[in-house]
């Protein structure tokens, strides 16, 4: 156990810190060290789980049940049997959309609790903060434990959706795709997995994507990949507000529709100067020749493989400056630091002809960065 603590907390076993951590920092690995560290801290924390799963009581059953029971089979199959005994009756006679499906076996009275709070378990906060293994480690010793509610009555799937957990989410629906009666529980409220994954709150964290624009296109992938996994009956289901996802999906997505309209227009005016400053850098360097001409007119350095790549990257900035928008720019952009290059290459090609390279790897960096920043939308599948 010394042992584990000091791996931890970066102490030997005796509770002194250990020296190396000065060292690391001046050494420069203080980061690549955090990672490690962080890294160890998780692979500890997840065998602390399977050791603390062996010997937990909170999902025992009574004795008298059978074993069947304890993996799930007759909850499942009774709660199955229960949702299609509804839909049956919904077809029968009423709008479905108007009679919100709520768990069987829960009463409206335990649904109040006699106004005790209820703590969340396990199961639910991993699913809340996105900790795909231990849902997965909780599900595989404990089946009955996707029954789990918080205090508004939200299931694990309704509370992974409400916080966007895609690897946990995945997990879930590889388990249950096929067994509706977990797909289609809804909270205190009525609100089903397509309601959590319409609605939209400032106290969810963010897609890590920038600009609201781009958050609003996150929202509308997510939307419709949870909507492709859920059964068609929930599609126009309302909730007991009279909402569909729909609905809730154009209601709370306004503010932001609102600032990815004027992101849009700030980064198309930014763009639009900078197109306008490479189109002049551009049209200037095309028409100036490096290194001057002969007697005839023709430039000294044609047969330059340099000289080539520096006309033709002066070309493609200014014709790229101009068209196509976003992606466009980034390959003028990237286009003026290869002519920056090509001419530098031109001037110093005798001299300090390798020690240039650095220099060269160093200014396109930035710009790599950048690009990837900004074109890291992704596709959730």
């Amino acid at each position: 156990m010394p042992y584990v603590t000091s791996m931890l907390y970066g102490t030997t076993g005796h509770g002194k810190k250990d020296n190396n951590f000065d060292l690391e920092r001046q050494t420069g690995h203080t980061s690549i060290t955090k990672i490690q560290r962080t890294k160890e801290k998780h692979v500890w924390a997840f065998q602390v789980l399977k050791e603390l799963l062996k010997y937990s009581t909170a999902y025992k059953l009574n004795d008298d049940e059978s074993d069947s029971n304890a993996n799930g089979n007759f909850r499942e199959d009774s709660d199955d049997e229960d949702l299609r005994d509804q839909d049956d009756s919904a077809n029968d006679g009423s709008n479905i959309t108007e009679q919100p499906i709520f768990d069987t076996n829960m009463s409206e009275a335990a649904r109040k609790d006699s106004g005790k709070e209820t703590k969340d378990t396990p199961i639910l906060i991993a699913a809340k903060y996105g900790i795909a293994e231990m849902v997965e480690e909780i599900l595989k010793r404990f089946p009955v434990a996707i029954y789990d509610r918080d205090i508004d009555s939200k299931t694990v799937l309704l509370v992974t959706v409400e916080n966007r957990n895609l690897q946990v989410y995945k997990i879930l629906i590889k388990r249950y795709l096929r067994k509706p009666f977990v797909l289609q529980r809804v909270d205190k409220d009525g609100n089903t997995a397509l309601h959590y994954a319409a609605k939209y709150a400032e106290h969810i964290k963010p897609w890590p994507v920038p600009g609201a624009a781009l958050q609003m296109q996150w929202e509308i992938k997510w939307h419709e990949f949870v909507e492709n996994t859920m059964p068609s009956s929930l599609y126009l289901r309302t909730n007991l507000k009279g909402e569909t996802p729909s609905e809730m999906f154009s209601d709370t997505h306004k503010a932001l529709v609102k600032a990815g309209g004027k992101w849009l227009t700030s980064t198309a005016t930014s763009c639009s100067v900078v197109a306008t400053l490479i189109a002049t850098v551009a049209f200037a360097s095309s028409t100036t020749i490096p290194g001057g001409t002969d007697s005839k007119g023709n430039p000294t350095l044609k047969r330059s493989l340099t000289f080539e790549l520096l006309f033709i990257s002066s070309l493609v900035a200014l014709c790229f400056s101009i068209l196509f928008g976003l992606s466009s720019l980034f390959v003028s952009i990237a286009s003026m630091l290869v002519t920056f290059c090509a001419s530098h290459f031109l001037v110093f090609e005798d001299k300090f002809k390798y020690a240039a390279f650095p220099v060269y790897a160093v200014t396109l960096f930035p710009l790599c960065l950048f690009a990837a920043a900004q074109f890291q939308e992704g596709e959730i599948e």
